[in-house]
């Protein structure tokens, strides 16, 4: 993501010279001194927003309201605001009034990219206006619709209205006193990305594509590959993917997009999938060489029957259930850099049918999981696949009266705070469907 400060002229001009059109989301009011002053804004230029509809919800003193307008239209506004004093917006039934003060700042954001709530399929350019004198404070109590519907709290009605997002009483407090400017850049993107066991796949598109370059860097793969226009890639990966693979396409020194192939900042990348390998023993080889992640455990042995032997093992099969999921190889030793098959002693089928029961008697409720033997040369490894719960909350209960609960963090098992167990039962995990699993 880059960022700066610009002039309201240059936005402007920018729009001048926009042919598209905007769509927009206000939120007008209280009333002062016979003003309906504007508080908040949200337009997108370039691209009608999913479920986009117009609507109006009127609270007392509040109104929300969407309408369409195009990018010249809106640049005459920001113009008329450059030559000073109040801008007055009609919106049909509805007129507001604002004005603009300080220096805008610019973002630059990649597709696909949580930021303010907002994802779009394209990269974008965020231009956050702060308008003079805006109202922050926030009605208390419940907010009824004289024609919407009604939410326990403002930052309820807010999300839902700007974003979709309909949890009653879960919502973060909105920052009002801000126009938020998302203008579409349609040059190129990262469409969709395939990784395999020896390959990525990567389809770019856009009218621009053509002279960009794709670029991926990880700590085995360093390719640039110049593209003759849009359409699929693939990127030959003869040392496999490693560890923090990155995507950038590219013109110059500008970047256009870019993305992650594997979660930023606890998030899992859209657009981005991994095929499984046919070959079930070279995947546990290959999972068993990259290290330990967010997603991927090693364990040099099976749990003992102790209390202690079990936790320090199934405390990390409910992190996986209460998150994205993941895989835990028993007979594997190592860390974060690399793993070492030391293999596990006994008949590989009864250890598998030993920990299938131990995670059935131990979990509440009993998570989506399988459990296989492999032989790698001449050792036995067994794998634990664990799906995501999407919002079940999963449970340790080496003692009937006390459930404990674990997240996944960084790699690491902790006990879940409130705070993160109120997130898994509210959200869910909404990229990994419960009847999937993580490749580590």
């Amino acid at each position: 993501m880059d960022t700066g400060v610009v002039l309201i002229d240059e936005v402007a001009g920018w729009l001048r010279r926009d042919r598209r059109g905007a769509w927009v989301r206000v939120l007008v009011g209280p009333e002062v001194e016979e003003e309906r002053p504007l508080r908040f804004a949200e337009i997108l230029v370039g691209s009608e927003p999913p479920g986009w509809e117009h609507r109006t919800w009127t609270y007392s003193g509040w109104t929300f309201m969407t309408r369409e307008m195009t990018a010249r239209q809106l640049a005459s506004l920001l113009e008329s605001e450059g030559a000073g004093g109040l801008v007055e917006l009609s919106l049909g039934e509805l007129s507001t009034g604002f004005s603009l003060t300080g220096s805008p700042q610019w973002f630059r954001l990649a597709s696909w990219q949580e930021y303010d709530r907002v994802e779009l399929e394209w990269p974008s350019r965020l231009v956050n206006l702060p308008i003079d004198g805006g109202l922050t404070n926030q009605p208390p109590g419940y907010m009824v619709g004289m024609d919407g519907p009604s939410f326990p709290t403002f930052a309820g009605a807010f999300g839902a209205f700007f974003y979709d997002q309909w949890g009653q009483s879960g919502a973060n407090q909105p920052t009002l006193g801000q126009i938020k400017v998302r203008i579409l850049d349609r040059r190129a993107r990262i469409r969709r990305t395939v990784a395999r066991a020896a390959s990525v796949d990567v389809w770019v598109d856009g009218r621009s594509a053509k002279g960009c370059h794709l670029e991926l860097n990880s700590t085995t793969a360093h390719l640039d590959v110049e593209l003759a226009g849009s359409g699929k890639v693939t990127l030959p990966l003869p040392a496999g993917l490693g560890q923090d693979p990155w995507l950038w396409l590219k013109s110059g020194s500008e970047w256009i997009d870019y993305r992650s192939l594997t979660p930023w900042g606890g998030r899992q990348p859209r657009g981005v999938e991994f095929e499984a390998p046919d070959d079930a023993l070279a995947e546990v080889t290959a999972l068993a060489a990259q290290g330990e992640s967010t997603y991927l455990e090693y364990k040099s042995v099976l749990p003992d029957d102790n209390q202690t032997s079990k936790r320090k093992t199934l405390k990390t099969v409910v992190a996986f259930a209460n998150g994205e999921g993941g895989t835990i190889l028993f007979g594997v030793d190592g860390d974060d850099s690399a793993g070492t098959i030391m293999g596990l002693s006994g008949n590989p089928a009864q250890l598998v049918r030993r920990l299938n029961d131990l995670v059935r008697d131990c979990l509440s409720p009993a998570p989506n999981f399988t459990v296989a033997a492999h032989v790698v040369e001449g050792k036995a490894v067994i794998r634990l696949d664990v799906g995501s719960g999407a919002g079940v909350l999963y449970s340790l209960m080496l003692d009937t009266n006390r459930p404990e609960y674990y997240v996944r963090r960084n790699g690491s098992t902790y006990y879940a705070r409130p705070e993160e167990l109120a997130q898994v039962v509210v959200t869910g995990v909404q990229q990994t469907p419960g009847d999937q699993f993580r490749l580590g």
